[in-house]
């Protein structure tokens, strides 16, 4: 039986990372044309568009790692391709990203995420379904509950 979908994997790093992309197969042409533990880049072509980039994303946890990818993002954008950004990026934009836990702080790697939205122009291009896509699976009061998972747009993909 042949298979409807087509994949691209980036290897988890341990328990963790780790990208899957799948794809109806010939629906687009995809060219992979970077991959890294925090990202893989493809280029998306159809016979009736013009072609985009499409960034998936598994962020470091650590925010200094993240500012690697910021920057690597912020290069691709540059470029005036119109693009996708989707993953897990491993911060919060702001307090209603988050409940429980200690109270939530305006910390200096969520100014830093704030500041590479801002700066690229990226549009969220919001959510279905529950507010929160990740919890550490503690008990009352030190359950956490933040939206990690995110897709971005730039605002020539949207146009």
């Amino acid at each position: 039986m042949e298979r409807d979908w087509e994949t691209y994997a980036v290897d988890s790093q341990g328990l963790s990372g780790g990208i899957l992309v799948l794809w109806r197969r010939g629906v687009a042409t995809i060219d992979v044309f970077h991959n890294c533990s925090q990202q893989v880049i493809m280029v998306i072509s159809t016979p009736d568009a013009a072609p985009w980039v499409l960034c998936g994303v598994y962020a470091s946890t650590d925010h200094r790692v993240r500012r690697i990818l910021w920057q690597e993002i912020t290069d691709l954008t540059a470029q005036g391709i119109p693009a996708v950004v989707i993953g897990d990026f491993n911060c919060i934009l702001s307090q209603d990203e988050k409940r429980g836990g200690t109270a939530f702080t305006d910390r200096v790697d969520r100014r830093e995420f704030r500041d590479f939205v801002s700066r690229n122009g990226l549009v969220d291009l919001g959510f279905s379904g529950p507010q929160f896509t990740w919890c550490n699976n503690q008990q009352g009061n030190a359950r956490v509950w933040e939206r990690l998972d995110r897709a971005f747009a730039s605002p020539d993909w949207i146009l």
